[in-house]
């Protein structure tokens, strides 16, 4: 079995628990750059650099490196990054779950609401793309898209909206960032506030095994920023 997909398949056992991995971190160093190695040690195996604010996804620890994983040039890279030149996003502040439903979770602390909500996937209404492999027929795109949260097959729930109250203010993810992401498992949603920085972090964890995936929405200065997602199909 591909290592990615093991241990994303591990997770939900350990993703909230073990704190120092199964973590997104941000890239940091004063040099305004960041080697990535190709195994967990300093000699001449440098494979990449990576900018200081860079996001990055922490599967696991050896020693003092964590194994990464990050997008460059929309393809999927991975590599070494030792433990002082990370910064792991759930050491900031947690904004706590104040109400949830199956199909809606509600985060709350103070004047900031956040709310993600999820609906039933309707075929007919979307522009479904087949191609085939080994003889075996899979869904491949949807809406000339990529496909999150599945292994080939049709989804059955994706997200209504993401959407952020802080005290007059309205922040929504736009609809664009989360049209392909599929089979949202809403309770495994973890958010945290960079109060210095004055940056939300939304951290999902979603999907059906094999085609799961995990993300990261950035909300910086009152307005959305970004998003990454990884460990996909």
């Amino acid at each position: 079995m591909n290592l990615k997909v093991l241990l994303f398949n591990l997770l939900p056992f350990f993703i909230y628990s073990q704190e120092d991995i199964y973590s997104f971190a941000l890239v940091q160093d004063v040099e305004g750059f960041v080697n990535v190695r190709s195994d967990p040690s300093i000699k001449n195996n440098v494979k990449d650099t990576l900018a200081t604010g860079r996001v990055v996804w922490c599967y696991e620890k050896t020693g003092d490196w964590y194994y990464i994983d990050y997008d460059k040039k929309g393809a999927s890279n991975d590599g070494y990054i030792h433990r002082s030149r990370l910064k792991l996003i759930n050491r900031f502040e947690k904004i706590p779950v104040h109400k949830e439903s199956n199909d809606q979770i509600v985060f709350r602390k103070d004047s900031l609401v956040i709310t993600l909500s999820k609906k039933s996937f309707v075929a007919a209404e979307n522009k479904l793309q087949y191609a085939i492999n080994s003889g075996t027929k899979y869904l491949a795109k949807i809406n000339g898209k990529k496909i999150w949260g599945t292994d080939g097959n049709v989804p059955r729930t994706q997200y209504k909206s993401i959407e952020i109250v802080w005290g007059q203010r309205m922040i929504t993810v736009p609809f664009t960032e989360i049209t392909d992401l599929y089979e949202p498992t809403l309770y495994n949603t973890k958010i945290v506030y960079d109060r210095v920085n004055d940056i939300i972090y939304i951290s999902v964890l979603n999907g059906d095994g094999a085609g799961g995936y995990v993300g990261l929405f950035i909300i910086k200065n009152g307005s959305y920023h970004s998003r990454m997602i990884t460990i996909g199909t």
